[in-house]
């Protein structure tokens, strides 16, 4: 039997895996609606695996972690809640051989919503530069 990752190895021994099953929207949404499972799959998509250490560090660096008591928050937070929640799905599975998180066979699938869900501050960020060039402009022209 494949090695499951932490705490939902139930699904596994109990035939409940989801990774055979199609991704629905609301699956889609409700695994990505947590910031560090969104880190977790991005990262496992740009670099292939990663050790759980590796994407400890990462979430923790992402979210600003200063010392090693937040690190070890984010590391327990992925052993025990995200990681099987994004292995249930079929997002992310252990390679025994690699000792290493692998992209499931799922984890494609949410690639698109990751490149629209780290997007949403560019156009908005744009429009308030340009905002501000115009009215500093015409402020020092004295045309206000």
């Amino acid at each position: 039997m494949e090695r499951r990752i932490g705490a939902n190895q139930h699904y596994a021994e109990n035939g409940t895996s989801r990774d055979d099953e199609p991704l629905t929207e609301t699956a889609i949404f409700q695994l990505l609606g947590n910031e560090r499972r969104r880190l977790v799959v991005d990262y496992l998509l740009q670099n292939g695996d990663a050790t759980r250490r590796e994407l400890a560090e990462h979430v923790a660096e992402a979210e600003g972690a200063e010392n090693e008591r937040a690190y070890k928050s984010v590391y327990v937070s992925l052993h025990q809640t995200h990681l099987p929640k994004l292995e249930v799905y079929g997002v992310v599975r252990f390679d025994e051989g690699a000792g290493a998180l692998v992209p499931g066979a799922n984890a494609w699938k949410l690639a698109p919503y990751l490149a629209v869900s780290s997007r949403r501050w560019e156009i908005p960020l744009i429009a308030l530069t340009i905002l501000n060039v115009v009215l500093f402009s015409v402020s020092v022209l004295g045309l206000l």
